[in-house]
């Protein structure tokens, strides 16, 4: 047995030995995922998640029959991405807590996605018809993507970009696309002439022969864009119905859309209203990204209501116990997609600009 892999189990024990008492300090998500541990159950089966939503008892959410195949794709800068990306924050040791306070969130993950668990949840990605990865530009991440094109993987990066000094390591792991960080852009916004630099980082990554998106936390970043006629290959956009991250890190707007406090004020139902009926007018693919609100929601509600709304693709973070249920889930609701009344067209690319039948 190999020593570096961390059984589910005994992660767990761990996990709850470090925490003290793990029902008094483990999250809810962490809570019942150790519950499923010591029920002796053992692992989730593959294809059944645990829960990831509020509320006892906890429920697995429905559990969707394999579908043999490929996840439908979207063409993103004329590269061919499925419609379910895979998040790449769990795997470099990165979540969002929900300002819980929890500190030790970084380390329990870093403890579980060993490289051998990373290189087996990206070969599960693929398994499944997931053809693309998000790529946090970090030296694990780059430490991770090589060694598992050297073992013969296939899966596709699509690099987030904070800076210029970025490119280098995109360019190393054989990114295929990138886009200007969330958290850049924002930022950027703030400044005089902010755009300009949003811009700026986009050219700079199509330089670097990726195709070019822009992310954005904040709608106003997706507003100012199209207003300056910046023409980015695909927006990346946090889309939600709990509000989570649906309007910036509380960085100051620098434009006077009023979108921003008119969602804060309004709530999580207005707020992604609000995003739904300005991206309905966007003529770029739409990459919806905390589609689960960082385990808010049951990813089946989520993908489903994510494509009802606008969304030509998601980006989800997913633990590797995760990934079937999600592809499938995907595959089925894409399979059913007639039943899908959205507002929005079916976008394959801003090439074309096709709108329509998948």
């Amino acid at each position: 047995m190999d020593q570096n892999k961390v059984s589910r189990r005994s992660f767990f024990q761990r996990t709850a030995i470090l925490a003290g008492t793990a029902g008094a300090v483990l999250s809810l998500e962490e809570q019942h995922l150790l519950a499923q541990q010591r029920g002796g159950a053992g692992a989730p089966p593959e294809g059944r998640p645990p829960q990831n939503g509020f509320g006892p008892p906890p429920s697995r959410g429905p559990v969707i029959p394999a579908i043999p195949g490929p996840i439908p794709t979207v063409k993103l800068g004329g590269v061919e991405v499925s419609r379910l990306i895979a998040g790449h924050n769990l795997v470099v040791g990165q979540a969002h807590e929900g300002g819980s306070g929890l500190i030790y969130i970084s380390s329990l993950l870093t403890n579980y996605f060993t490289e051998p668990k990373v290189l087996e949840t990206f070969a599960a990605y693929e398994k499944n018809g997931i053809n693309t990865s998000g790529a946090r530009m970090a030296d694990n991440m780059l430490g991770y993507t090589k060694k598992y094109k050297a073992q013969g993987g296939k899966l596709q990066w699509l690099a987030g970009i904070s800076s210029e000094r970025d490119l280098p390591m995109a360019t190393e792991m054989g990114a295929q696309l990138g886009y200007v960080h969330g958290n850049t852009a924002d930022a950027d916004l703030a400044l005089p002439n902010g755009t300009d630099e949003i811009a700026k980082l986009l050219d700079a990554i199509r330089k670097a022969k990726m195709a070019g998106g822009i992310c954005a936390h904040n709608l106003d970043v997706i507003i100012a864009c199209e207003k300056a006629g910046i023409k980015p290959d695909f927006y990346i956009k946090t889309f939600n119905n709990r509000n989570f991250m649906m309007t910036g890190n509380g960085v100051p707007t620098g434009i006077t859309s009023g979108v921003v406090d008119a969602a804060q004020k309004a709530g999580a139902e207005q707020s992604a209203k609000m995003v739904k009926e300005y991206m309905a007018s966007v003529k770029v693919p739409f990459v919806g990204f905390k589609t689960l609100a960082a385990g808010r929601v049951q990813p089946a509600d989520a993908l489903a209501w994510s494509f009802e709304n606008g969304c030509d693709a998601v980006l989800v973070g997913m633990y590797d116990f995760q990934v079937a249920n999600n592809a499938n889930m995907t595959k089925k609701i894409l399979q059913d997609r007639a039943s899908i009344k959205r507002t929005r067209g079916w976008f394959q690319s801003q090439a074309d600009g096709s709108a329509g039948a998948i």
